[in-house]
């Protein structure tokens, strides 16, 4: 059963749109996931979460293209945008040696990141300080068939901006994975307690050198220990947020050209910044095709705001 004290973007759509007059039925529940049919009068639309589909003005080649990292950050290049440095390998195009080849030739330092051309909210990637670790890492990629990305790590700010109905609707700032102590309890208990955390064992380990303690040992109260070199959107992790008004300006002009660049009405798309209220300083990370707003009604009371966004977003798809 869902938790209704807690939205999740099926269950918060449902509450909004009833009651903004809308009709809502569901069609399917799985893993706590339900997938919606909204209408009035002769019209409808089977909302989605989670996958293509969430909102009415979805486009399935917008899936496909910001799905694909590859192919997104060479468009966005074209286009003119500032995007991460990355080497790219599309392993059926390629033999090992010369990915290999290409790999001992970076033109950027370590440590590094190696992610997955499809890869979402930091599945499988991985924080690399060494070359043969590197050569490890992209040869199991290879034959597992898995296009990869190699990237530099970027230590300017990082945020993500939450585009709807041709509209920037939310901006937030993102911040590392973290877990906490509490004076008491061990590392693998405080891993295993906050499950939403994401995790990589070797990024762990060295964080946890570099504090002089292991997996058994007890983190103090109020003492940090970074898991996983990306940065989430989870409600505590963000310390900086902007709506409807206090959006700047010159984010919303940024993104309405990026969105009519690329003919989208929605995006979720992250960026690095030195400085929010300058685009100059903006550098494309990724492109999400079907963002998520409930962490903004679960840890901001952003109800209202989400909801108007839903209100005008389902006018426009229902009045034409």
């Amino acid at each position: 059963m869902i938790n209704e004290n807690k939205f999740n973007d099926s269950n918060l759509l449902k509450k909004i749109a009833g009651e903004l007059g809308y009709n809502v039925s569901e069609v399917t529940s799985k893993k706590n996931r339900l997938t919606l049919n909204i209408s009035k009068n002769n019209k409808f639309y089977i909302a989605n979460a989670g996958s293509y589909g969430y909102y009415p003005d979805n486009r399935r080649w917008h899936t496909a293209l910001f799905k694909n990292k590859i192919q997104s950050g060479k468009l966005l290049k074209e286009l003119g945008y500032s995007f991460v440095k990355s080497h790219d390998y599309t392993v059926s195009n390629l033999t090992l040696n010369e990915i290999i080849s290409d790999l001992e030739n970076l033109s950027f330092d370590f440590p590094i990141i190696i992610k997955p051309n499809d890869g979402m909210k930091g599945k499988d990637i991985k924080y690399i300080d060494t070359l043969s670790q590197l050569i490890k890492e992209a040869t199991a990629r290879y034959e597992e068939n898995c296009d990869f990305c190699v990237q530099p790590i970027i230590e300017d700010k990082e945020y993500r901006i939450l585009y709807v109905n041709n509209s920037v609707q939310v901006v937030h700032s993102k911040s590392l994975n973290v877990i906490t102590g509490d004076g008491y309890s061990s590392v693998e208990k405080l891993l295993s307690e906050q499950a939403s955390h994401l995790s990589d064992n070797d990024f762990l380990q060295k964080e946890l050198v570099n504090k002089g303690i292991d997996i058994e040992s007890i983190l103090e109260e109020g003492h940090n220990v970074k898991t996983h070199i990306t940065k989430i959107t989870h409600g505590e992790s963000v310390n900086e947020i902007y709506f409807n008004d206090n959006i700047p300006e010159a984010v919303k002009t940024w993104t309405s050209n990026l969105g009519k660049d690329l003919s989208s009405s929605v995006m979720g798309i992250d960026i690095f910044a030195t400085d929010i209220n300058n685009p100059d300083t903006f550098k494309i990370i990724e492109i999400n095709s079907n963002p998520a707003f409930s962490y903004i009604v679960n840890k901001f009371n952003g109800y209202n705001e989400i909801k108007k966004m839903w209100e005008d977003t389902l006018s426009a798809y229902f009045s034409n």
